[in-house]
């Protein structure tokens, strides 16, 4: 067991007796000595990381110490007492197959000492499946189907869905369920499963935030502001609330005040400085696009540039529109 790592799970505070304490944090911390039974041994995992720091603290003493082998676990030992926190002086847990008859008997419950695979669940749309970093993405209305992936599903008497768009929670009895998203937005998805393994009844459950990426038309506005030297300074205000939805956006500036032509230039960028001096005072209409997965998104507005002092704009509209042609004009406001 020397040199494999153990996951540290507990509540404590975060430096000795420190502040901190009262969220559940992970760490994982090498075994430098695991102690034979008693009465030839102490029964002791010792866990140490002098160089990194990692180590438990106040608080923590009664929380898991688990060996992750693949996408399951298996406790090892139980946080009891260290000298001081971080320091480098290690922390002694107690070696949990020592008692599993003393807690079997204080408890009343069995315990499983066969290898616990934690409940996750897989869904339609992901990029990268297989990848702990995968996401569902895709676009409205966003149908998501996913199903529970269990190392012991005929343990599982029923599933909770939480969707994490403010729906009710979904409660199922199959191992597969699905929900429609309609709004554009990034959501977290948490699925508990309830069941009864050995005699014990247990819940468990799996949290994965930002998890679903539904997309829909971007809501498209900015503000122009004419400046000093023919210059326009526009300020992007496109909602992001699903900020990987938006990936193409395209600045069109055309002379006069309506879109007429082709225009004067364009620009990709998110916000660009608009240097008209090319050109001359007078008016221009200036046209953003902005797209992706769930369609187009568009606002103009119209400004007027001269050598005066600059005046400001109100924003373009929000305009869910692919044809640039039927976009209203949103404002024109004159510099003197």
């Amino acid at each position: 067991m020397a040199g494999r790592r153990l996951e540290a799970v507990g509540y404590g505070v975060t430096a000795f007796e420190g502040g901190g304490g009262g969220v559940k944090r992970h760490v994982d911390i090498p075994i430098v000595g695991y102690g034979a039974a008693w009465p030839d041994g102490d029964g002791m995992v010792v866990l140490n990381d002098p160089v990194e720091g990692r180590d438990s603290c106040q608080g923590d003493s009664g929380g898991p110490n688990v060996y992750i082998r693949g996408d399951g676990y298996v406790q090892v030992a139980i946080t009891s007492y260290g000298d001081g926190c971080g320091s480098g002086g290690g922390g002694w847990n107690v070696r949990t197959d020592l008692y599993i008859d003393w807690i079997e008997d204080t408890a009343g419950i069995q315990v499983q000492t066969d290898f616990v695979r934690p409940p996750r669940f897989v869904c339609s749309h992901q990029l990268n499946p297989g990848s702990p970093t995968s996401i569902a993405f895709g676009r409205l209305p966003m149908a998501l189907q996913c199903a529970i992936d269990s190392g012991d599903p005929e343990t599982i008497e029923e599933v909770t869905w939480f969707w994490g768009d403010g729906s009710s929670a979904e409660v199922s009895t199959a191992l597969t369920a699905s929900h429609t998203y309609t709004e554009m937005g990034v959501y977290s998805l948490r699925a508990c499963i309830s069941g009864v393994r050995g005699e014990n009844p247990y819940t468990e459950c799996q949290l994965v935030p930002n998890h679903v990426t539904a997309c829909g038309v971007p809501q498209v506005s900015f503000s122009a502001t004419p400046r000093e030297g023919l210059r326009i300074e526009v300020e992007n205000q496109t909602s992001l609330r699903a900020p990987a939805c938006v990936t193409n956006v395209q600045w069109d500036v055309f002379s006069g005040p309506a879109i007429a032509g082709t225009p004067l230039f364009s620009h990709s960028t998110w916000q660009p400085d608009l240097d008209l001096s090319e050109h001359g005072p007078g008016v221009y209409t200036i046209v953003l696009n902005a797209g992706g997965i769930g369609g187009t998104g568009a606002a103009r507005a119209t400004v007027e540039v001269g050598r005066g002092r600059g005046c400001s704009t109100t924003p373009g509209g929000s305009l869910p529109s692919l044809a640039l042609l039927v976009l209203p004009l949103v404002v024109r406001r004159r510099c003197r």
